[in-house]
């Protein structure tokens, strides 16, 4: 088992993705003040105080501080009620197997807290889009297995809108 110093991974996270997936209309987002959140880890039991549970000695956290994440809503969709789901893609850059890798989030308004893994989709905001953009404050904390790190991580999430009756 190769071990990996925490210092050495930079997660980058919640970028505009390439390709959609499954039903919705895929929506830009980006960060304020910067496009994107580096994140640096370390790890979540210190090795001088091993855990007895060996998958706990495993478990990389990078936190981020309440940044504001903005989701841009399409014309279409202003003024109607909408669903925004995201999705954490189930292959991810530095990740082998599809698995290891989990996202969570807090908020302060209008989206919804949640956390993800790999290949899931959940609903962050539901409700009417009275502009152009939806914002709010979101605070996040990733966690990384070491085991299935096989490189610097590197992921996106997608976010998609649909119309909701």
């Amino acid at each position: 088992m190769n071990r990996i110093s925490a210092t050495t991974i930079a997660i980058t996270t919640m970028l505009l993705a390439i390709l959609p997936v499954h039903g919705g209309q895929r929506i830009e987002s980006s960060y304020f003040p910067g496009p994107e959140l580096q994140l640096q880890s370390r790890w979540l039991v210190p090795h001088l105080r091993a855990s007895r549970d060996a998958d706990l000695n495993n478990i990389l956290i990078a936190e981020s501080a309440y940044t504001e994440l903005r989701l841009v809503v399409p014309p279409a969709f202003v003024g109607k009620r909408v669903r925004i789901d995201v999705t954490l893609p189930a292959f991810t850059q530095g990740m082998e197997g599809g698995r290891g890798l989990e996202v969570e989030w807090r908020t302060q308004g209008a989206f919804r807290p949640g956390k993800l893994h790999m290949g899931e989709r959940i609903p962050i905001f539901e409700g009417i889009a009275n502009g152009p953009l939806l914002s709010d404050r979101v605070a996040y904390s990733i966690r990384t297995d070491a085991r299935y790190v096989v490189g610097p991580v590197r992921f996106e999430t997608i976010y998609e809108i649909e119309e909701i009756p």
